[in-house]
């Protein structure tokens, strides 16, 4: 089972449970994937494909989740970015991890279709995420 299919499930399973406590309010598995849909929609119609890196620099919170399940949805590898880092080290970072995309504007994803995004069918084997870390000892 892929880390999409996890939430795919707990949303059928457990639709109005709290998937996210936010200072806003809770955010429900239902709505988690219905984001994740949204995002996945989206990131398709900007040319995302299976095995294609994709480049996340949002603030925490629901459209950060939603972008991230929507990459893993389409069978995308994500690459989580802190959103503190200059240009110069994002640049780097995207064309190390070989990322095709970079979303930074939580408004690039808010126009996906409402069309359904079928969960890719990935094996075990197959990477999900590019962790970058501080580099520190």
């Amino acid at each position: 089972m892929n880390l999409a299919q996890i939430l795919a499930a707990a949303a059928t399973e457990h639709g109005a449970r709290t998937a996210l406590h936010l200072a806003d309010g809770p955010v429900s598995f239902r709505e988690l994937e219905r984001r994740a849909n949204a995002a996945a929609a989206r990131l398709r119609e900007l040319g995302v494909e299976l095995g294609d890196r994709v480049g996340l620099k949002l603030q925490n919170g629901p459209e950060f989740a939603g972008a991230w399940f929507g990459a893993l949805r389409l069978g995308a590898i994500v690459v989580p970015l802190n959103i503190l880092l200059a240009p110069r080290e994002i640049e780097e970072r995207m064309r190390t991890s070989g990322a095709r995309l970079l979303v930074d504007d939580p408004d690039l994803l808010r126009d996906g279709s409402e069309t359904e995004a079928a969960v890719a069918d990935r094996s075990s084997e197959d990477p999900a995420v590019i962790l970058f870390t501080s580099g520190t000892s």
